[in-house]
Parts: C-alpha cells; sequence; structure tokens
C-alpha cells in the first residue's frame, strides 16, 4: 500500500471549508446531563450568563471565524441562523 501526498491548494482549501461550512449548517450542539432539575437550572443560568457576557461569541469567533492556533487562515464559519436564536434566547 503506498500513500498519495495530496496539495491543498487555495482552491482545494475552499472546497473544504465550504464542505465544513455545509456540514455545520445543521450540526446540534448539546450538553448531556443527567436528570436532575436543579442541575439543568445551574447550567442553563451558567449557559444564559455566558451568553450575556459575550464570552460565547467571542470564543466562537475565535474558534470557527477568525485564524487560531487550529487554524492559521481561521475557518471563516459564520454563526448559523439556530446557534444565533439560541443566544439571542438567552441574552
Amino acid at each position: 500500500m503506498t500513500e498519495t501526498a495530496v496539495k491543498i491548494t487555495p482552491r482545494l482549501k475552499n472546497k473544504y471549508r465550504e464542505e465544513i461550512r455545509e456540514s455545520l449548517q445543521n450540526e446540534f450542539i448539546a450538553i448531556a446531563l443527567p436528570r436532575d432539575a436543579g442541575l439543568q437550572r445551574v447550567v442553563d443560568q451558567a449557559m444564559a450568563l455566558w451568553v450575556r457576557s459575550g464570552k460565547a461569541d467571542a470564543m466562537y469567533e475565535q474558534w470557527f471565524v477568525k485564524p487560531n492556533t487550529a487554524s492559521k487562515g481561521g475557518l471563516g464559519l459564520p454563526m448559523s441562523a439556530a446557534l444565533k436564536a439560541e443566544f439571542d434566547r438567552l441574552r
């Protein structure tokens, strides 16, 4: 078995970026918790505080939009409408 090296050209990089962008449009993000109403309330409150403080938006920008240690050119993936709506609901 031989390995084939693939040169990542700007065109190929943009193709992959577009495929990632499309797949993340429908990506659901969740936190798994045991069934405990008190814990659920604490997590919900913490998430709301995190969103209201602006840290959630900043973290999203850092990891999915701007250049960072994982992606030198940045992924350039704007926040989905569903995630924006959820953040707005928590504000």
